[in-house]
């Protein structure tokens, strides 16, 4: 693997030997249009991010030139304003590095979607351990990018004769006599058992309410948590919940799911710890279910007003060590108006300790 060697010095490329990565995240308009306003008011602030690669110009007939690796929206802007040349910064960026920075650009820069930034950061994360030696190499199916169809789930009977190795034998197990019978239990050994079983431990969940998830991050997921955290600005819990998702939810169900009013941080949670099969069939089902109708508009006032009285209640009530668990949470659901209010909370009590 190679290491990338960064040329400090700006060269101006011509714009016909310059390509966009083939696994690109789609072109937004809007920051084209915006990125188009600033370049004619100040010109180009930051140079693009390219590596030398070939150019197919025909089957089989290639010429130099160079792939972006930042600054794609950049590029279409300037494309739109005529330039011939494009100022860019020349790295030697193998295949790793070259994906872990367009990556890092669109979770820093970009609006993604919660499927979007699950499916990113796990990705991420695959590429901090190619990198760092953690692992060797990725399965190929953890790093499909696109929609894929949907693997055969083969029938019970076929799972039970392909890992018969597997299954528990009757003798095997430790039944208290030779015979392996269960024996009869007694009227008594019944109501001694329900009462050393039925105790109540001051615990309870609310009904459809998940238990929170024990926190068995390894070091070095910590240590990618905290980074990551840094650079793109969320929490650490946010980080953290993404590259779950990410992680446990099969790419080609989160590439279903993005754009769709499936596409929250709550919904994902819904997914993982299902099996590939299970998720899709949930996935498809809750896509043909009509979305919920939407509520009717709140005078802006009257909404700000009563997000900060929430957020200053939760704020009361949630120990300091949850608060960024709360954070993460407001974030993920997708409820600005409370967050926003919520962080408002957070730094007025920092001023005022």
């Amino acid at each position: 693997m190679s290491t990338t060697v960064e040329m400090e010095m700006t060269t101006d490329l011509p714009m016909e030997k310059i390509v966009s990565r083939k696994d690109a995240r789609k072109l937004d308009e809007r920051t084209i249009g915006a990125i188009r306003m600033s370049i004619e008011e100040v010109g180009l602030i930051h140079p693009l991010r390219v590596r030398p690669t070939k150019i197919e110009t025909a089957p089989n007939q290639f010429i130099n030139g160079w792939e972006v690796t930042l600054g794609r929206h950049r590029l279409e802007a300037l494309k739109i304003l005529g330039s011939e040349t494009v100022p860019c910064i020349v790295v030697d960026d193998d295949d790793l590095h070259a994906e872990l920075a367009m990556i890092d650009e669109n979770l820093c820069r970009a609006e993604l979607s919660a499927a979007e930034r699950a499916r990113s950061v796990a990705r991420k994360k695959q590429l901090y351990d190619l990198i760092n030696g953690i692992i060797e190499d990725v399965p190929a199916k953890q790093v499909v990018t696109a929609v894929s169809e949907p693997e055969a789930q083969p029938e019970p009977e076929a799972q039970l004769s392909a890992q018969p190795e597997e299954l528990p034998l009757v003798a095997d197990q430790d039944w208290p006599n030779p015979d392996n019978v269960m024996p009869e239990l007694s009227d008594e050994d019944i109501a001694r058992h329900k009462d050393e079983t039925n105790f109540d431990d001051g615990f309870t969940i609310e009904s459809g309410v998940p238990a929170p998830d024990r926190d068995e991050s390894t070091e070095d997921e910590r240590d990618f948590y905290k980074k990551t955290a840094a650079q793109t600005g969320r929490s650490e819990a946010s980080v953290k919940a993404d590259h779950k998702r990410g992680k446990e939810i099969e790419p080609d169900v989160l590439a279903t799911i993005k754009g769709t009013h499936l596409d929250k941080g709550t919904y994902l949670d819904t997914l993982r710890g299902l099996s590939p099969g299970r998720q899709r069939t949930k996935v498809e089902k809750d896509l043909d279910a009509d979305p919920e109708p939407r509520k009717k508009k709140v005078n802006n006032i009257a909404k700000i007003n009563a997000t900060r009285k929430i957020a200053t209640i939760l704020f009361k009530y949630v120990p300091t060590g949850e608060h960024d668990s709360v954070e993460a949470l407001l974030e993920d659901a997708d409820i600005e108006a409370l967050y926003i209010q919520w962080n408002k909370v957070r730094e007025a009590a920092s001023k005022k300790g």
